[in-house]
């Protein structure tokens, strides 16, 4: 009666940690998948963000990626919006060194279809495909992949890495 008793309680115990394991699992999913749907993405054709074969085969080694800093407090990252800070994140693949490169917004280029503006254009006239396809041809580089982010996901990113403190005295 007692190891009856005894196995019935073990299948309890095991039976309720199966079920919390179960909901960890599907709590974990749930909160990735969530995330991931947030995320908007662009297919981009390759042919558009015009590489050169000869910056391709200089650039072999690297691994360039444009983040594009974006006037929009909104979930739009279209057309209309400027790039007001355009970074170049790039990546030596046989070094694993990683260097950040600033280019800045006021900075005139020629613009497929626009001529000579600011780079800031680029962004707002055709979107990322314009703006990396500018910065490729302008600056002989290889970009093909790129993130863009807007004002709310920097304070987000800020919030979450503890915030600002700011003390402001009156004088």
């Amino acid at each position: 009666m007692k190891k009856k008793k005894g196995l019935k309680i073990f299948g309890i115990v095991v039976l309720l940690l199966i079920i919390l394991f179960m909901a960890i699992v599907g709590g974990t999913y749930w909160f990735i998948q969530d995330k991931l749907n947030k995320i908007q993405r662009i297919d981009i054709k390759e042919d558009e963000l015009k590489v050169s074969t000869k910056v391709e085969a200089d650039l072999i080694d690297y691994r360039n990626i444009a983040i594009f800093g974006i006037d929009s407090r909104e979930d739009s990252y279209d057309k209309g919006n400027r790039s007001d800070c355009i970074i170049i994140a790039s990546l030596n693949n046989k070094t694993k060194e990683v260097k950040l490169v600033s280019v800045y917004r006021d900075t005139y280029v020629q613009i497929e279809g626009h001529g000579l503006d600011k780079i800031t254009h680029a962004y707002s006239y055709g979107s990322a495909p314009l703006a990396i396809s500018t910065l490729n041809t302008n600056f002989d580089l290889n970009i093909k992949e790129f993130v863009t982010v807007n004002f709310d996901a920097v304070a987000e990113a800020v919030d979450k890495l503890g915030g600002v403190t700011i003390d402001i005295e009156s004088r």
